[in-house]
Formats: structure tokens, C-alpha cells, sequence
């Protein structure tokens, strides 16, 4: 009687057992379930080779999560190098004396080791405190080059602006006697909500470029010249010294501090050497225009 007790204790204990590794796994399953994992556990007596097995299903679980998450981080940073980034471009003479101008847009796309070349986006009509937006075929830290001139297609100022991380709101300022001074401000800073105007709080670069003959010199201030004279309503008053990106400064490829660049070199392709007009034909700008820059050639 008493083996025959220690067997039915035995059969108890296992049945107990099994009711409790259901109990304590159940809601295991339940919430792989729940997360969009599938996993198969098999029936083994043995308990130990149970945990081993939801061990080992948890561990791939987890290196499957893992490895998803690692993807879409991928992914995430991917998207995020590669996005557009726009800017809007509006161009001022607050004398008044100056009605029209044309303003040449070429890019030069930024690479891991430089910049590529150049390359010519359109020639632009605009009027007076006229603004247009560029958009797409554009990312972060690519430079912008305009050139203007007048509609005798005599050149009056150069600039280059860098693409920030968000849509850029540029403004490029011309002097009351552009012809005599030859002297171009560029503001610029971001413009998250695309309204035109540079965002309150946010870094505003601000320098001055001067023309001379083939060449532009990058300044380091207003010191040479009458700053009111480019002075515009809703942009920052006329600092004594230059605000740029650290780009424009520092590194292998920066502008200021040259003494001489030259804006037509030979290696450019012609169509940015020719007067406007010669070989492509002027764009009118209308309010509030947009190009698709990822379009042009």
C-alpha cells in the first residue's frame, strides 16, 4: 500500500507540475501572440528542455526585433540624408532705382569629398522684392550660386549660399547704384513653415559680396561701403562684421579670405559663361513661383 501511495504522490506532483508550467508560460505565448510573433513550442516532458526551447524562441524573438529595429533606423537615417531641402529666393534694391534684374541658379551639389561640378538651373526675370521657391533635387549642405545682371545683361553681384537642413529663406540684396558699387548682401536662415521669412530664433547668415570684373571677393563686413543702402524692412539691421557657415570659413573649401574668385572660368559649362539669354531662355517670374530644380539639366 504504501509504494502504491508514493506512486499515485509521484503522478500528483508531475500533474501539478505541468498545471504550473502552463500557468507560468501561457501568458508568455499570449503575448508573442498579442506583438505579431508566431512561435511553436513543442510538447517535451522534460521541463528543463521546455525552458530551453522558449529560451531559446525568446532569444531569436528578440534578435528578430533587434534586427528590425536596426533596419528601420537604417532606413530612418537614409531618408533623412536624402531629403529635399528647398529654399525661396527673394531679391531687393530698396532705393527703388532698380525695377528688374536676372538672376542666374546653378548648383553645386555637395559630395563625401567636395562639391560636384556646377551645374546650370535656369535663368530667372524677377522683379524688385519678387520671391520664387526651388524645390526638390536638393540636400543638406549642397552650395547655391547667383549670378545677377540687369536686363542689359551686365552682371551686378555674385553670391553662394549653403542649403540648410530645413527650407532655406534666402534674400539678396542689391545696392541703390549696383552698377558703381557692385556690392551684393545676402540673409539667409531657416524657414520650417515655408512662409518666406526666416524663423524667429534661428541662426541668420549675413555677409557681403563684391564683383569686380571676372571675380568676387567674399567680405568680412560692412566697414568699406554705406551699409543703409541695403538696408530692407523685416530683416536684421546691417552688422558691422560678416555672419557665414562655418563651410565658408573653415576647410578646403572655403571663401572667404580669397582674394580673387574667379565666377566664369574656363572649366564652367558655357551656358554659364554666355550672357542670359544667349542659349537658354529667361524664365518671368510670376509671384510666388516654384521650379522643380531635380528637372532642369
Amino acid at each position: 500500500m504504501k509504494y502504491i501511495n508514493q506512486i499515485n504522490f509521484a503522478l500528483l506532483s508531475k500533474f501539478v507540475l505541468a498545471a504550473s508550467s502552463v500557468a507560468i508560460f501561457s501568458p508568455i505565448a499570449s503575448a508573442y501572440a498579442t506583438s505579431g510573433f508566431f512561435t511553436i513550442v513543442e510538447q517535451i516532458p522534460d521541463n528543463s528542455s521546455k525552458q530551453e526551447i522558449l529560451a531559446n524562441n525568446k532569444l531569436e524573438t528578440t534578435s528578430y526585433t533587434t534586427t528590425i529595429q536596426r533596419q528601420t533606423a537604417t532606413k530612418k537615417s537614409r531618408t533623412q540624408l536624402n531629403s529635399s531641402s528647398g529654399f525661396s529666393l527673394t531679391i531687393w534694391e530698396p532705393s527703388g532705382n532698380l525695377l528688374e534684374v536676372i538672376a542666374r541658379v546653378s548648383v553645386k551639389s555637395k559630395s563625401d569629398n567636395g562639391y560636384f561640378k556646377e551645374r546650370f538651373v535656369g535663368d530667372y526675370k524677377y522683379k524688385i522684392k519678387q520671391k520664387a521657391k526651388f524645390v526638390k533635387g536638393l540636400k543638406a549642405s549642397d552650395r547655391i550660386v547667383v549670378r545677377l545682371y540687369d536686363l542689359q545683361n551686365r552682371f551686378l553681384g555674385y553670391s553662394e549660399f549653403e542649403c540648410l537642413s530645413r527650407n532655406t529663406a534666402v534674400n539678396l540684396i542689391l545696392s541703390g547704384k549696383p552698377l558703381e558699387y557692385r556690392v551684393l548682401r545676402t540673409v539667409y536662415g531657416i524657414d520650417a513653415n515655408q512662409d518666406g521669412a526666416i524663423d524667429a530664433n534661428t541662426t541668420t547668415y549675413d555677409y557681403f559680396t563684391q564683383v569686380s570684373k571676372q571675380g568676387v571677393i567674399f567680405l568680412g563686413g560692412s566697414q568699406t561701403f554705406q551699409a543703409n543702402q541695403f538696408q530692407v524692412e523685416g530683416l536684421a539691421k546691417v552688422a558691422a562684421t560678416s555672419v557665414y557657415p562655418a563651410s565658408f570659413t573653415q576647410g578646403e573649401f572655403a571663401l572667404v579670405r580669397q582674394s580673387f574668385i574667379n565666377v566664369f572660368s574656363s572649366d564652367l559649362p558655357k551656358v554659364l559663361r554666355v550672357t542670359p539669354g544667349s542659349l537658354v531662355q529667361v524664365t518671368q517670374v510670376s509671384d510666388n513661383s516654384r521650379y522643380d530644380i531635380s528637372q532642369r539639366d
